[in-house]
């Protein structure tokens, strides 16, 4: 398989408009290949440093991360065991679903990560360090449920360690959850019995107008009080801003959808002390050339311009800004991830 050459541009010219300081990137063919696009492709990005690293994936994809900043350590769990995760959840069917966790399927596949995650430490340019976890939860719809939950419990253990060690660690999770906001595998990172991180979404535009919104309608409100209109017209009243309202909800809710599929299964997660640099109204989903509904990836060839089937997604952070360094062509080389195993 060979990406065209359109394709790579394509991905560049999104990168190149995305403008991030630190990019996570899924389904990378490997660091050497990322290097070479790095090179051909975004040599004026200040990309100097790069991970990519071996993620136990049989199609040997690997989860990767272009940084303007200096790289301190990489770590990957290619051989982690994941079946003590299942003491997170209820053997109950009843409880199990109301409490909103996957079947429990009858023959399991082996219980690790079918990708592991890619955990990068970064050094900032006010000397903090931010950690950032790259992760592509295994895909298959509700099949899979069961396993996408277990990635997401030990990961959990993994942000809970990181800031048992320092409550006030800076740490990201970004990636491709294969799970949309309200299924467990997605949803128990923001839950405080777990990790309790924040999603990004909370930065969007919409979520800052929330609170203006609800003061404007009860202004409305108080003010229609004053007047005796008949009942006909209230209802028509009624009716035009419950369409208003309807139309406006879908409207938001297509600028975050972040697959090909119609769906938002792209996130950042933000660690408590992060979320206090995090920019209000800063979050965004970047929209890219998707193609026709009846496209298929398995026999059609992409249109031109298309770069992916996902949508990058931003976040601001607030930390001291300086000058971007100019890009090396032989950039240093992360340290070698370090392999953990029980």
């Amino acid at each position: 398989m060979k990406t065209s050459e359109d394709r790579c541009k394509s991905l560049a010219k999104v990168i190149h408009d995305l403008d991030a300081d630190v990019l996570g990137l899924e389904e990378v063919e490997g660091e050497d290949a990322l290097r070479w696009f790095r090179d051909t492709y975004l040599k004026d990005m200040g990309y100097e440093y790069l991970a990519s690293k071996e993620v136990g994936y049989y199609r040997g994809v690997e989860q990767s991360l272009l940084s303007r900043f200096p790289i301190k350590d990489v770590q990957v769990w290619t051989n982690e065991d994941l079946a003590p995760m299942e003491k997170y959840i209820p053997k109950d069917a009843d409880k199990r679903k109301k409490e909103g966790w996957g079947d429990d399927p009858k023959v399991k596949e082996p219980l690790k990560f079918q990708r592991s995650p890619l955990k990068v430490t970064i050094q900032l340019p006010d000397d903090t360090t931010l950690i950032v976890y790259v992760l592509h939860h295994k895909a298959g719809g509700k099949a899979t449920v069961h396993h996408r939950e277990l990635e997401a419990l030990r990961i959990n253990e993994m942000l809970k360690e990181d800031l048992t060690k320092n409550a006030d660690a800076l740490v990201a999770v970004v990636g491709d959850f294969n799970a949309t906001p309200m299924e467990k595998a997605a949803k128990v990172y923001r839950d405080k019995a777990f990790a309790g991180f924040v999603s990004a979404y909370e930065f969007r535009p919409e979520a800052g107008q929330a609170k203006e919104k609800k003061s404007a309608a009860q202004d409305d409100a108080d003010s229609d009080a004053g007047f005796d209109e008949s009942t006909d017209a209230s209802a028509s009243n009624s009716q035009e801003k419950s369409a208003d309202s309807a139309a406006d909800k879908k409207a938001a809710k297509n600028l975050y959808l972040t697959h090909i599929t119609n769906r938002a299964i792209d996130y950042i997660l933000l660690s408590p002390a992060l979320v206090k640099l995090a920019v209000p109204k800063s979050f965004f989903v970047f929209g890219t050339l998707m193609p026709g509904s009846d496209y298929d990836y398995k026999k059609d060839e992409p249109p031109s311009g298309y770069a992916s089937d996902h949508c990058p997604i931003a976040l601001d952070l607030k930390v001291v800004a300086s000058t971007t360094a100019k890009p090396k062509i032989d950039a240093p080389t992360p340290p070698a991830a370090k392999e953990v195993a029980k």
